[in-house]
């Protein structure tokens, strides 16, 4: 039997309307324990520079058939330049299957500079990626994953998207590509409107500068050029944006940051009333979408980084 993980994720709002946290509950079926191995989950400790992750885990519970499983936490040592390192919870007793697992993760409502991985509350919303927020379990195994959305402490009309697709979503590989990706809930804009699928698509959490619409199409065009261009992804392969505003007088972090077949960008927010003018940060959207056909080397973390970002940023610049 192939394991399963399967999510439902609820972002809860306070009075003030704001999400506060991500509650999530995850159920473990048919996980692999033949090799005696005990149940150990994960969490990032801090993860590509955003720190604290797993101190905003609040209310962690785990059960199985026989009642409470009881942990034990063991954090790994820092790591240098702000490179992940993670907190382990350890099982204390043998479980068996089911397992399930609950837990809320906080969600600041001030955005942590740098690459935008932890969660973001703003707009009646919440932005991040998985990794900045799953406790996952530690399996090496091909697993099925699925995901379920709950937004009913959400306005009316809120939707969910990912880098994996809009709504609900199943895949299958390893138990950790779900923290490699984007997720957007809330009142979300959308280009093209009411549309997903294959080819290019756009989310965004509230209302920038910029004309969302316009922009996103400029974006469009741009990929299909880099598709033509570098000629080697064909057909290409459905892709992403995500764009995260600050609310008013909040500071705001426009830069980019990939994930697979996605990036999430920051914009500033237009003031009440006012028109939309000026554009996105073109250069910044050419180099994130550059990413997927500029790649990686086999090398150290770190050197890797280097040679992407380097490359890549003179293929933006050409």
């Amino acid at each position: 039997m192939v394991p399963t993980v399967s999510h439902v994720w609820k972002p809860a709002r306070d009075a003030g309307e704001v999400v506060t946290p991500i509650e999530v509950r995850t159920d473990l079926a048919d996980f692999p324990d033949s090799a005696g191995r005990g149940l150990s989950l994960s969490v990032p400790i801090t993860y590509a520079g955003v720190r604290g992750i797993a101190d905003r885990v609040e209310r962690l519970e785990i059960s199985d058939p026989a009642g409470t499983v009881p942990l034990r936490i063991e954090d790994d040592r820092p790591a240098p330049g702000g490179f992940p390192f993670f907190r382990h919870l350890k099982a204390q007793r043998p479980v068996t299957s089911p397992v399930t697992l609950s837990y809320r993760s906080l969600a600041p409502r001030e955005e942590i500079r740098g690459p935008p991985f932890g969660l973001y509350a703003a707009w009646g919303g919440v932005s991040g990626a998985g990794s900045g927020f799953l406790v996952l379990p530690e399996w090496s195994d091909t697993v099925t994953t699925s995901v379920r959305w709950d937004l009913s402490d959400l306005a009316p009309g809120s939707i969910a998207a990912s880098s994996f697709g809009v709504g609900d979503l199943t895949l299958r590989g390893p138990v950790d590509q779900i923290r490699n990706g984007w997720i957007m809930a809330g009142p979300l804009g959308r280009y093209p409107a009411g549309q997903d699928g294959r080819g290019f698509n756009a989310y965004w959490l509230g209302i920038p500068t910029f004309d969302p619409e316009t922009e996103m199409r400029w974006a469009a065009r741009m990929y299909a050029f880099l598709g033509r261009s570098y000629q080697y992804l064909t057909p290409l392969p459905a892709y992403r944006v995500f764009l995260r505003v600050a609310p008013p007088g909040s500071p705001f972090n426009n830069s980019g940051t990939a994930l697979d077949s996605s990036f999430l960008g920051g914009a500033e927010s237009r003031a009440a009333g006012a028109a939309a003018h000026g554009e996105s940060a073109r250069e910044t959207i050419t180099h994130e979408l550059g990413h997927l056909f500029v790649g990686q080397i086999e090398a150290p973390t770190g050197i890797s980084s280097w040679f992407s970002e380097g490359l890549n940023t003179y293929y933006t610049r050409l």
